[in-house]
């Protein structure tokens, strides 16, 4: 069984050469896992439930640590349980159209004496704008997420003993912070 203190001492004194043999990708802190139980653990054993939970929730909170460009980035296969979207759009369009009767008389039609071409460029601009708001505000999120896991993972998880209040406490925030993290890919 890992004695935490124990690691946590061996982690600061073999910090600079942690960094020096973690794999591509790695953080320090995963690679300090990696090495102290494959060089210096027989048998291979976690610290405890909450040591998994928070090794868990770190795994999957990666990509949110990640740097990616959301213009490059390439988003998994779709699968949800959610509400439809496409019946939410028809309800928008609905609406928006219930706007536009009441805004200007009639609803849009063809032959209107109006430019769609340039009414509708002007509207992806403002799009364009408004997404790029979000993921501007989504990128901050992440920040935050990270900030908050760190700080548990590294700093406030190894106070705690197994079995305590303050585990059962912390595996709990450890899954909040994965639910989060799946909301806002």
């Amino acid at each position: 069984m890992i004695e935490l203190n124990e690691f946590i001492r061996w982690y600061n004194t073999n910090y600079d050469a942690i960094v020096n043999l973690r794999n591509a990708g790695e953080a320090p802190l995963e690679a300090g896992l990696r090495i102290y139980e494959e060089r210096l653990l027989t048998p291979k054993k976690p610290f405890s439930a909450l040591h998994e939970a928070s090794k868990k929730a770190y795994e999957e909170l990666k990509p949110l640590r990640e740097d990616v460009n959301p213009a490059t980035s390439k988003e998994p296969t779709p699968k949800g349980s959610g509400t439809d979207i496409v019946d939410l759009v028809k309800d928008d369009i609905e609406a928006r159209a219930v706007v536009g009767e009441q805004s200007y008389g009639e609803r849009l039609k063809a032959f209107n004496g109006r430019s769609g071409l340039t009414d509708a460029y002007q509207e992806v601009v403002d799009l364009t704008v408004y997404l790029r708001q979000v993921l501007e505000e989504r990128k901050k999120i992440k920040e935050l997420v990270d900030s908050i896991s760190g700080t548990l993972y590294n700093e406030i998880q190894p106070y705690f003993g197994t079995g305590s209040r303050a585990e059962e406490q912390l595996t709990k925030v450890f899954a909040s912070l994965t639910e989060i993290k799946s909301l806002i890919k």
